[in-house]
């Protein structure tokens, strides 16, 4: 008797569960209201920020069925999700997968080589074309290999690129302000700004960018560490660290917001924060200069934020890849010795 494909479903849901406990919620075959349309995926994967990953797997060789399946579910909105399904695997078991069962089933799926999968992407200017990878044939390899395809698929291209310009539109306003501000010639706050970074003031502002970019990214670990009930030490005892809201009236003074910093690093995230309050030391940067800097990256922040970035440290990852390698945007900076 040959063995369900719900019952394999099953199993590798287990098998992908155990691989990234915490990091992600999976459930297989799950039957009933999953979907606000009607039916349910053979595996739904959603991730911290709760972006979902629908596998939809058939028994070899129902390859046209596998991708039948997983073309239909993008656009479906999970019940219970706010993000609606841009990622789908079409999934095709090794044909020794329909004799067994158990654990010697689950066994089987954790040493396999032989899954075979394709990647279905919906394109977001265009609801009726999709993306496949590969173009053509199918991927072949490990539930490893199929996890770390799922944890990519968890933060598609159209999503990276929406956070990577929201990123890269928010350093570059703010580095203008510091540059009209503080243009390259006739005083020296770029230089002092650089030496911080132990870089120079270059030409492209690429140091400048730099700079930004490391207070962009205190400002989202700090809201990051808000969200995780993180508590410092104040004058009063000890509290939870205020969200970056709490901040965004500044206007003219900004040692409340040195003070959390410096709560925060009695306890840790040195490399993060220590950096951060260098740069927006009023030696550094006047009040004028930092209240125009910090109010961009904040407007920014609050973006990132809303978009899941605080949630998914994979979704984090990727965007500032794609802005190293792909756009160049902080090359520079990331391919000296000193950025170590």
């Amino acid at each position: 008797m040959s063995t369900h494909e719900q019952t394999v479903n099953v199993a590798l849901g287990e098998v992908l569960g155990k691989m990234r406990p915490g990091s992600w919620k999976v459930s297989a075959d799950q039957r009933g209201r999953v979907l606000k349309e009607r039916g349910w995926p053979d595996v739904l994967v959603r991730d911290a920020a709760g972006w979902p990953v629908v596998i939809e797997a058939k028994h070899h060789p129902n390859y046209t069925g596998a991708e039948d399946d997983a073309d239909a579910r993008l656009g479906k909105q999970p019940v219970g999700g706010e993000h609606a399904i841009e990622t789908a695997i079409a999934l095709v078991y090794p044909p020794e997968f329909q004799r067994l069962d158990g654990e010697a089933l689950r066994d089987a799926i954790s040493t396999t080589d032989a899954l075979e999968y394709a990647l279905y992407t919906h394109v977001a200017d265009d609801e009726r074309e999709r993306e496949r990878l590969p173009e053509s044939g199918w991927l072949r390899g490990s539930v490893i290999d199929l996890a770390m395809l799922v944890q990519r698929a968890s933060a598609p291209a159209p999503r990276v690129r929406e956070l990577a310009d929201m990123i890269e539109g928010g350093i570059m306003d703010a580095a203008d302000h510091f540059s009209r501000l503080h243009p390259r010639t006739g005083e020296d706050r770029g230089a002092q700004l650089a030496a911080i970074l132990e870089q120079t003031d270059d030409a492209k502002g690429q140091t400048r960018r730099m700079a930004m970019t490391v207070l962009l990214n205190a400002l989202i670990y700090h809201e990051s560490l808000a969200q995780a009930s993180f508590r410092i030490r104040d004058g009063k005892g000890r509290r939870p660290v205020r969200s970056i809201d709490s901040f965004l009236r500044l206007q003219v003074e900004h040692e409340d917001l040195l003070a959390e910093w410096a709560a925060i690093l009695e306890r840790n995230y040195w490399p993060i924060f220590g950096i951060a309050m260098k740069l927006v030391h009023p030696d550094i940067m006047p009040v004028k200069t930092v209240t125009a800097v910090l109010q961009s990256l904040w407007f920014t922040a609050r973006r990132l934020v809303q978009g899941g970035v605080t949630r998914s440290h994979d979704l984090m990852g990727t965007v500032f890849q794609g802005l190293i390698a792909d756009r160049k945007f902080l090359a520079t900076y990331y391919t000296r010795p000193e950025a170590a």
